[in-house]
């Protein structure tokens, strides 16, 4: 193993706009017709052991370096190694230590073969122990018991995404590549499926690279977050660490629940140069600056608990969806 579970070094992936009877007929078309970067000079690490997600809008390069790590595709230029393996010289060796779901995560089954076959028919590729046994736990793990004998074909779009994740960790592989993990799962099972990568999918030494558009999948589960964009990325850090790119020099805010709400406390903090906006029973309190007074904070807690009992008195962060949002679209 290497000293990181995956290197990505200044890769680029470029494609050419041409349509393949352009390519095969004239390089002229070829090079009239124009190039994208899906990948512009990207570069990370992800430690042995990490759970790491990447954000990004559509189109912003997410799936193009998942398909490098996956060794589906190959970079234009760079570099990219999993568990110390090249993906382009060593492309067998990655896969012989990795667990992927991608995106078309419905692609690679039998669609006339059973769940239960589908499932078993890959755990004899991986050459598993036990392969039945090993088919039957993740059956019972992604409760998948009553459809066992179903068709692949026949199944919900969630019941697919189940299936292709169970797939992804038959061989009990080091390093899981996830592209949209909970794509087409209902609330329960989302929810299951987020317990489960908190706890690495039953290992500590596990390290998973996840895909996601759901944020607070990302935010719950995730040490660290790339968040990428035209190809680029914008930003490497915790959830914390990233949230607070925006934080600084915007005004501060405060969160207020007091029992009953007095429409005089509000005009009351109003008066001190505050902002204050009902919100579900709910007052959020925006400070006039980024680093209030503490003698203010202390007189707002204060007159609230003159007027009635204070439930709850805290200082709001910004989101990782707000965050998002800034920094991708320039924003921040």
């Amino acid at each position: 193993m290497g000293p990181s579970a995956i290197e990505v070094k200044d890769a680029v992936k470029v494609y050419s706009k041409a349509s393949l009877k352009d390519k095969l007929l004239s390089p002229i078309l070829k090079r009239a017709a124009g190039e994208v970067r899906a990948l512009d000079g990207v570069s990370l690490t992800v430690k042995w052991g990490e759970v790491f997600g990447i954000l990004g809008p559509n189109g912003a390069g997410k799936t193009t370096l998942m398909k490098i790590l996956t060794t589906v595709i190959n970079q234009t230029s760079g570099r990219a190694s999993v568990a110390g393996f090249d993906t382009v010289e060593q492309s067998l060796e990655v896969r012989k230590r990795i667990g992927v779901l991608l995106e078309e995560s419905e692609r690679g089954f039998y669609w006339r073969l059973s769940v239960w076959d589908n499932l078993y028919f890959t755990a004899v590729i991986y050459e598993i122990e036990n392969p039945a046994q090993k088919v039957e736990a993740l059956v019972k793990a992604f409760g998948l018991e009553e459809h066992r004998d179903k068709w692949f074909q026949k199944l919900s779009r969630g019941e697919k995404q189940k299936v292709a994740l169970a797939r992804a960790l038959i061989s009990d592989a080091p390093i899981l590549m996830l592209d949209e993990p909970t794509l087409g799962l209902d609330v329960k099972t989302s929810r299951t499926i987020r317990g489960w990568l908190r706890e690495r999918f039953g290992s500590r030494d596990r390290t998973i690279i996840m895909c996601s558009h759901d944020m607070s999948l990302v935010e719950d589960t995730c040490e660290r977050i790339a968040i990428m964009n035209k190809g680029k990325i914008l930003s490497i850090g915790s959830p914390r660490e990233i949230k607070s790119l925006i934080s600084s020099g915007q005004r501060t805010k405060f969160e207020l629940e007091v029992e009953p709400a007095s429409d005089s406390l509000k005009k009351k903090i109003v008066d001190m140069g505050w902002e204050a906006i009902k919100e579900d029973g709910k007052m959020v309190l925006i400070a006039p600056s980024s680093n209030p007074r503490e003698d203010d904070v202390r007189r707002i807690v204060v007159m609230a608990s003159e007027v009635g009992q204070v439930r709850s008195f805290r200082e709001l962060e910004p989101s990782l969806e707000e965050t998002f949002l800034r920094l991708t679209e320039g924003g921040a």
